[in-house]
């Protein structure tokens, strides 16, 4: 229990205080990595260069990290079924309605989007 708050607690903070966070990842490279993610979708053995390589784990990465840790707080209750580049598919999608926001932290931004789409108190089907 200790550990787990621990860890929900390091979590609000770094969406409280982005700035906070050693090398600060904004909205900008989130866009460029989930775009890249959501690109190699059902693609198989398609070599992708290292900075291909490198956003398509930043973006699923962040999203699993996202989704673990708000799900274990029940602030995000995603469905059964549900795959990371859906995920990323929703974060590319609000981060390109929504250009204004770019300069914000990639973390802060992924939240919000992740959780506006599955929020927790819904009558969803299979939400966990």
């Amino acid at each position: 229990p200790m550990r787990v708050l621990t860890v929900a607690a390091t979590f609000a903070i770094a969406l409280a205080n982005p700035e906070a966070s050693p090398a600060k990842l904004d909205g900008s490279t989130l866009l460029r990595s989930c775009t890249t993610a959501v690109a190699q979708d059902g693609k198989a053995n398609v070599q992708l260069s290292s900075d291909e390589s490198f956003g398509f784990g930043l973006c699923l990465g962040l999203l699993r990290g996202i989704v673990e840790m708000s799900g274990a707080m029940n602030l995000v209750c995603t469905p059964d079924g549900f795959d990371y580049t859906q995920m990323a598919r929703i974060v590319v999608k609000r981060l390109e309605d929504h250009p204004e926001t770019l300069h914000s932290s990639a973390s802060a931004l992924a939240y919000t989007a992740i959780q506006e789409a599955f929020p927790c108190g819904t009558k969803s089907k299979g939400a966990r």
